[in-house]
């Protein structure tokens, strides 16, 4: 938090404030919608719109930036994950105790870290790092940085690079989508 008002960044999420299941959005302090809640189309936005609210909805980094610009948004933000270590899979229970990656068949590496919440959880092994200009074009009102375990000096350091556009882009899927 502090790294990101050293930054200038204004607008900072208590995790009260986001909706990470359906039963939280009606709750009065929720004004936006994390994309783990399948945020693909405008018939999402158009049901989200509906509750007064609810005032941006971060979009699925599984869009193509191209797919995000065709969204429309009924009166509500469009908002995406900039920077973040992208949570792949939450699983119930502790299945990989005592691994900290593992690799699936095509390659792609995921850490895996214990959670009170899920008890396992595996985040691709490296972050996100969007392209701002692109998916401001895209009619992205709002975007975040998802910290996991990086430090403050860390945060500091990457919210500077991405703002200034001196961070290593890694779109995942906004750079060609999978659905």
């Amino acid at each position: 938090e502090e790294a990101c008002r050293k930054a200038g960044i204004e607008k900072i999420y208590k995790k009260s404030e986001i909706a990470f299941s359906y039963g939280e959005v009606p709750r009065e302090e929720t004004t936006a919608v994390d994309w783990t809640m399948n945020s693909f189309n405008s018939y999402a936005m158009e049901f989200y719109s509906r509750y007064s609210n609810i005032n941006v909805v971060y979009m699925s980094p599984e869009l193509s930036v191209e797919e995000i610009g065709k969204i429309e948004g009924f009166g509500v933000e469009k908002g995406a994950v900039v920077y973040g270590k992208i949570r792949a899979m939450a699983i119930r229970g502790s299945i990989l105790a005592g691994r900290d990656k593992i690799k699936n068949e095509e390659g792609d590496s995921f850490e895996v870290k214990s959670s009170k919440e899920y008890g396992t959880e595996l985040y691709f092994d490296k972050p996100l790092v969007a392209d701002i200009s692109k998916l401001k074009k895209a009619g992205v009102k709002e975007i975040r940085f998802d910290f996991t375990d990086e430090t403050g000096a860390e945060s500091e350091k990457i919210i500077a690079d991405v703002l200034g556009g001196r961070a290593k882009i890694n779109m995942y899927n906004y750079k060609k989508g999978v659905l």
